[in-house]
């Protein structure tokens, strides 16, 4: 009876200390607050273990890896978020952004695109898409995107200064005129 009672109470311990994949996401998220971004990626981890499946998890985990400077390993975690879930927007436009900080960009544009695709009215992703499409000196497509981010959202003064520029390259003077009273409008309404 006596080994009995030591291995009944020598297994209480490790009981008390399983952990479910709930309790596991809201330690991460508390550690993600508290901008313990390690810590965070170690929970989520966990809970990723606990259900493969938890395409959430995922996307957390890349958002803490991301905060963490591990750009690389953020785009795998969206990467594999979206094999359970191809069709949430987010993970797409978050991994585009970062595959153009590391100059990624064919797979930006693909991850854009998708965005759009997706998500029609996200005037950042049109605006980003833009500045690629500048780059690249595809003017007329760049205009069509930072139009289309206007249209979408008309209070931001750095889409008018990216159309100004693509006007300019397009000679298009007179929308350049426009466009310059617009922006001084939008400035002013900031102030």
């Amino acid at each position: 009876m006596k080994n009995f009672l030591i291995a009944f109470f020598g297994v209480l311990p490790l009981v008390s200390i399983a952990q479910t994949a709930a309790e596991y996401n809201e330690r991460a998220i508390n550690h993600m607050y508290a901008k313990e971004y390690t810590q965070a990626i170690e929970n989520f981890s966990k809970v990723i273990e606990l259900n493969p499946k938890d395409s959430i998890a995922y996307f957390d985990r890349g958002m803490a890896k991301e905060y963490n400077n591990d750009l690389q390993g953020a785009i795998e975690d969206y990467t594999l978020q979206l094999t359970i879930d191809p069709n949430m927007v987010d993970c797409y436009y978050l991994r585009a952004l970062l595959e153009r900080r590391l100059n990624q960009l064919k797979k930006a544009e693909k991850d854009f695109l998708k965005t759009i695709e997706l998500e029609e009215d996200n005037a950042d992703a049109h605006f980003y898409l833009s500045q690629m499409y500048v780059a690249k000196k595809k003017h007329k497509l760049a205009l069509q995107h930072i139009n289309s981010a206007i249209i979408f959202n008309p209070e931001v003064a750095d889409y008018y200064v990216l159309r100004i520029e693509i006007e300019k390259k397009l000679k298009m003077d007179e929308a350049v005129k426009e466009d310059v009273i617009l922006l001084e409008g939008i400035k002013k309404s900031a102030n």
